[in-house]
């Protein structure tokens, strides 16, 4: 039931700039430009790559970046 759901659901593209974030062992998973892999969900992407594995975004240095980062693209936000 809920696949079919999740298969049917259209959401289009967000009219805005959406923010990815990766971490440098995920720049592995895109062989040209990441951009190009969600362009058909936002308007505009903005790409941001922080040092370390996945874990490393959870705990110091690496939390308090994402924070920053996510507090910067928010305060730009209407």
């Amino acid at each position: 039931m809920v696949e079919r759901a999740f298969s049917a659901h259209d959401p289009g593209v967000y009219p805005g700039k959406a923010l990815l974030i990766l971490h440098e062992d995920d720049t592995a998973l895109y062989t040209d430009n990441p951009v190009q892999s969600w362009a058909a969900l936002a308007e505009e992407i903005d790409v941001t790559v922080l040092p370390g594995g996945g874990h490393a975004m959870l705990e110091e240095p690496g939390s308090a970046r994402l924070a920053a980062l996510l507090n910067e693209h928010l305060s730009s936000v209407p």
